[in-house]
C-alpha cells in the first residue's frame, strides 16, 4: 500500500461522508466487476445445474439453487449499480442521496437478507437430514421448502422496504439482532450435527455399504454447507462490525463502502465452493458449458433394470399371444381332420358294401 493510499485512508473522516478518494474508489470498482462477471457466471450454472440435472433434483439442492438466485441479485444487480454510483460521485454526476444510490441500498439489503435467512433454513434441513434420515418424507421436504424459501423472501423484502422508507437507525438493530440469533442458530445446528456424524462414525463397522455410503454423502454436504458459512462470516463481519459502531465514519465513506463490497464479493464464492466439493455438480457445469457431456442421470441402475423389466414383460405377452391361441386352433384343425377322416371312412364302407352287393 502506498503511502498517498494510506494517507487517504486515515483522512476520509475529514472529508465528506460518501466522498470516495479516486486511488480506493478503482480498487472497489475493481472488486464489483470481478464479482460480478464470477458471481454471475457461477451462479447461473448452479442455477441451471439443479434445474437440468435429475441426480442434483433434492431438496438440499433446491436451497442451493435459491440461495444462488439471491447471489444472482447481488452479483449482476447490486454491484454493477454500485460501480454506477462510485462513478458518478466522482465525476460529480451524483450526490450523496441519489436515487440510483438508494435503488442499489434497497436491491442489496434484499438479496443479502434473503442469502443469510437461506443460511438459517438450510442449516435447519441439515439438522432433520441428519437426526431423522429415514422419517423424512420428500413430499414433507419439499412442503417445508416452499414455506421456509416464502418467508425468507418476504421478511427480507420487508426489511429492504422499510429500511428505505421508514427508519435506518431500527431496520439497522433489526439487522444486527437477526444476524447474531441467526448465527448463533446456525453454530448451534452445525454442532450438533458434527456430534450426531462423530457418534455414528463409532459405528461404521456395523453398517452396510449402502448406509456407509449415505453417511459418507452426508458428512461431504454437511463439510460444504460449513465452509459456504465459514466464507460468509469472514466477509460479512466487517460490515456488521461497523454497522454496530458508533463511529461514525465506520457508517459511511471509504471503509463502509468497502465493508459493503466485501460482503458482495462473498455471493460470487458459493458457486466456487460447490464446483471445488461436488463432482455431481462439476459434472453438471461442464454439460452446459461444453453441452456434449451426458448429465448424470439419477439412480440410472434401477431406471435401467425397471425398463429391462418391462420391455421383457412386453416382449413374453406378445409371445403368449400365439401360443395360448394355437390349442385352440390344433384341437379345430383335429376336431375336422377327425371329421373328413370319419366322412371318409364311412364313404369308402359304403362304396365297400355296395361293390359286395
Amino acid at each position: 500500500m502506498s503511502l498517498n493510499n494510506m494517507t487517504d485512508f486515515q483522512n476520509v473522516s475529514k472529508s465528506e461522508p460518501c466522498e470516495t478518494p479516486p486511488s480506493w474508489a478503482s480498487v472497489i470498482i475493481t472488486m464489483n466487476i470481478l464479482s460480478t462477471v464470477v458471481g454471475g457466471i457461477g451462479n447461473s450454472l448452479v442455477c441451471l445445474a439443479v434445474w437440468k440435472t435429475t441426480s442434483l433434483r433434492s431438496t438440499i439442492n433446491y436451497y442451493m439453487a435459491t440461495l444462488a438466485v439471491a447471489d444472482l441479485i447481488a452479483t449482476v444487480l447490486c454491484q454493477p449499480l454500485m460501480v454506477g454510483v462510485i462513478v458518478g460521485r466522482l465525476t460529480g454526476d451524483l450526490d450523496c442521496d441519489s436515487t440510483l444510490d438508494e435503488v442499489y441500498r434497497a436491491i442489496g439489503n434484499l438479496s443479502c437478507a434473503a442469502s443469510f435467512f437461506l443460511l438459517c433454513c438450510i442449516s435447519l434441513e441439515r439438522l432433520l437430514a441428519i437426526i431423522r434420515p429415514l422419517n423424512t418424507v420428500r413430499s414433507e421436504n419439499n412442503k417445508r421448502f416452499l414455506v421456509l424459501v416464502a418467508l425468507c423472501w418476504l421478511v427480507a423484502l420487508l426489511y429492504s422496504v422499510l429500511r428505505v422508507t421508514f427508519s435506518r437507525k431500527l431496520t439497522s438493530y433489526f439487522s444486527a439482532a437477526s444476524f447474531v440469533l441467526g448465527y448463533i442458530w446456525i453454530v448451534l445446528c452445525y454442532v450438533i450435527i458434527l456430534v450426531i456424524l462423530a457418534v455414528r462414525a463409532k459405528k461404521q463397522a456395523s453398517l452396510t455399504i449402502s448406509e456407509r455410503a449415505k453417511r459418507k454423502n452426508e458428512k461431504k454436504i454437511t463439510v460444504t454447507m460449513i465452509l459456504v458459512i465459514t466464507c460468509f462470516t469472514v466477509m460479512w463481519l466487517p460490515f456488521f462490525c461497523f454497522r454496530l459502531s458508533s463511529n461514525a465514519t465506520l457508517n459511511s465513506g471509504i471503509v463502509y463502502e468497502l465493508a459493503i463490497t466485501m460482503a458482495f464479493c462473498n455471493s460470487s464464492f458459493n458457486a466456487i465452493i460447490y464446483s471445488f466439493r461436488s463432482a455431481k455438480y462439476r459434472k453438471a457445469f461442464k454439460a452446459i458449458v461444453f453441452r456434449k457431456v451426458r448429465l448424470p442421470a439419477r439412480d440410472t441402475t434401477r431406471t435401467a433394470a425397471f425398463r429391462k423389466t418391462a420391455e421383457n414383460v412386453r416382449q413374453t405377452s406378445r409371445a403368449l399371444k400365439p401360443v395360448t391361441s394355437l390349442p385352440l386352433e390344433t384341437s379345430q384343425l383335429s376336431s375336422s381332420s377327425k371329421s373328413q377322416a370319419t366322412g371318409s371312412e364311412g364313404s369308402s364302407n359304403g362304396a365297400t358294401e355296395s361293390g359286395n352287393s
